[in-house]
């Protein structure tokens, strides 16, 4: 059975001894019931994994002895940032899954005219930190090293006057053009992803003036946790890492 993984917010190097995170070390000591001696595998997001084994466990105060620095995975050719507007509670949690699990670069999470979530600087500050560790969960899981950049939360029309990539989309069910009959071969793109209710005309004309494009995904009208989901399995298929070469 492989090692268990772990990822901390902080620098590794070979041979140095560090005393786990509350986060990491709960886990370990309360659910896993990993003890001194036992091995595991730690990342910090520098694209490798150190092979460590723990040296110390007493209660929920774990430390652990960092060992040699693998790279196991490369990065996808494509980068991908995706602004999204801030949804409900769990939607938004499983938005932030999703996109870690299919390789997302960057996260924002976007305040929009029709969003109905309404968040104070200390629950931005408290969101912010919850979904970061929403996607180093996911990361463990799904064997990746690379946890996207969360950034904080912002507005819409400032995301889009910011943003820089090759090829900027807004994804709308009711757009002309398909995203898959995009003839670009980009090796960055944003994408723009609406709450429930959708962008309003004012938002799209700042869109299309910030150099955004309206695709569609297909047919069906999806809802907005499911778009990014869906989307960048699409734009990973097509310019990234879940091509068939």
């Amino acid at each position: 059975m492989r090692p268990r993984r772990f990822f901390v917010d902080t620098p590794l190097q070979a041979g140095q001894e560090i005393t786990l995170e509350s986060r990491v070390s709960n886990h370990i000591s309360s659910v896993l019931r990993l003890r001194a001696g036992d091995e595991l595998t730690l990342f910090n997001g520098d694209g490798g994994e150190y092979s460590s084994v723990i040296t110390r466990s007493i209660k929920r105060d774990i430390e652990v002895l960092v060992g040699a620095r693998q790279v196991t995975k490369t990065k996808s050719p494509l980068g991908t940032h995706l602004g999204l507007v801030v949804i409900k509670g769990s939607l938004m949690d499983y938005s932030i899954q999703k996109a870690t699990e299919l390789g997302v670069t960057e996260i924002t999470p976007l305040l929009s005219e029709r969003c109905t979530v309404r968040l104070s600087e200390q629950r931005k500050a408290n969101r912010l930190h919850h979904w970061k560790q929403i996607s180093w969960s996911s990361c463990e899981q799904c064997d990746w090293n690379y946890p996207p950049i969360l950034h904080p939360t912002t507005d819409l029309s400032e995301w889009m006057d910011a943003v820089i990539a090759d090829l900027k989309i807004v994804l709308l069910p009711q757009a002309d053009g398909a995203l898959s009959a995009t003839d670009a071969r980009p090796r960055t793109v944003a994408l723009a992803v609406g709450p429930e209710g959708g962008f309003t005309r004012s938002e799209m004309s700042q869109a299309s003036q910030a150099g955004f494009v309206a695709k569609r995904l297909g047919p069906r009208t999806l809802r907005a946790d499911t778009v990014p989901a869906a989307a960048l399995t699409l734009v990973q298929y097509l310019w990234g890492d879940l091509a068939a070469h």
